[in-house]
């Protein structure tokens, strides 16, 4: 095996990193790495649209180096992988985690033959698996110097399937923690909302609205607790195949159901996402729980963790949101009831959810983790 690659006197170690594709989401992490004053980042990456996913392809201050790639089913492989490492001679790579790209194989091995610290950054462990696919999953990782995880149930989880949990390091996840910020401080400086208890309780969610979503499992919901006397207004912000059985079944049930559509403008956007009481994500919850959380609005989602993404760990029951069963209609209107009822002061809950964003799910935040660990496998 070469040895590591030492940087020249007073210059930063250089660290790669290396995506099918860049999510659009990812800018403000790339930017907070891009000023880095310990490592010198540079980004390599696929620039194609993959499954409507909007693509980072780079800004004023993050450059995307373009790399070659093949669609394989929905997956795109890195073709040219070895550009940057024949180029750079960094120090360490990071590498998009995922075993089923044939090519992230191939570029973990190349570059620790060069001498390059390699590092994956993935979602790792998300639930117990079969002996077999376990013993494949660690096989992989063990390709690498440390794997970058998305939460702690991960460490959990690679512990338990044979993986050294010491090489697993949570560094979370992120958005654009500055705009949205900025987005709350605006709408705090707006006149409050009249509260009364005739009002309806003011429901949202923003995703793509498909099957996976169980969105049908809340109109059901909506309908129980009206029965019950609780009065609520649904709103979703988002489009897919979904929308329009949603909106006939809404109407079916005597549910006030509101679906806006795609909407781009964040501003727009957090504005509904402050205004509302809660946010309800029948199905698994990821990006959306974040987005939430951002603007102090709690998050339900269903507490089956190996059917969940890693966010889901920013919800805490009765703190930040809560959990229901499952699948089960009744007892997400038993939830959603519980949280309605349960007197809070809307302020420190506002707080309470924003507080869990700025510890561990800020671009500064992650920044501050992907060093520490470059640093303990270039230093450790």
């Amino acid at each position: 095996m070469a040895s590591t690659q030492v940087s020249p006197l007073g210059q930063r170690p250089t660290v790669a990193v290396m995506y099918h594709m860049f999510p659009h989401y990812r800018a403000p992490v790339l930017s907070a790495l891009s000023q880095s004053t310990l490592f010198d980042f540079s980004f390599w990456a696929g620039i194609d649209d993959i499954e409507g996913i909007k693509v980072f392809r780079g800004n004023d201050t993050v450059s995307i180096n373009p790399l070659r790639t093949l669609r394989r089913g929905s997956s795109l492989e890195l073709l040219n992988f070895w550009k940057p490492l024949i180029a750079l001679r960094p120090s360490t790579v990071i590498l998009i985690g995922n075993p089923n790209l044939i090519t992230t194989w191939c570029a973990a091995v190349l570059a620790r033959l060069m001498g390059a610290k390699v590092l994956f950054w993935t979602h790792g462990w998300l639930k117990p698996e079969s002996r077999l696919k376990a013993k494949l999953r660690n096989l992989y990782f063990s390709l690498a110097d440390k794997v970058l995880v998305y939460g702690d149930r991960a460490v959990s989880l690679a512990r338990k399937s044979g993986f050294d949990a010491d090489k697993v390091v949570p560094i979370y996840n992120s958005l654009d923690w500055e705009a949205a910020d900025r987005n709350f401080h605006r709408l705090e400086q707006q006149p409050p909302r009249e509260e009364a208890s005739s009002t309806p309780t003011e429901i949202v969610c923003t995703a793509r609205i498909t099957k996976h979503c169980r969105f049908d499992l809340l109109i059901q919901a909506a309908n129980l607790l009206r029965k019950e006397g609780v009065q609520t207004k649904i709103t979703l912000v988002g489009d897919g195949p979904e929308r329009s059985p949603l909106e006939d079944l809404a109407k079916t049930l005597d549910v006030d159901l509101k679906c806006l559509g795609a909407i781009y403008d964040e501003g727009v956007i957090a504005g509904i996402i402050y205004d509302a009481d809660i946010t309800v994500s029948p199905g698994k919850v990821g990006l959306t729980a974040m987005h939430s959380l951002s603007y102090g609005t709690p998050v339900i989602t269903h507490g089956d963790l190996d059917q969940q993404m890693p966010e889901v760990e920013a919800i805490v029951p009765g703190v930040t949101g809560d959990f229901f069963q499952a699948d089960d209609v009744t007892d997400l209107a038993r939830k959603i009831k519980i949280w309605i009822q349960t007197p809070r002061n809307r302020e420190d809950l506002r707080q309470n959810c924003r507080k869990v964003m700025i510890d561990r799910y800020t671009p500064e935040s992650q920044r501050r983790r992907i060093e520490q660990a470059i640093e303990s496998v270039l230093h450790g």
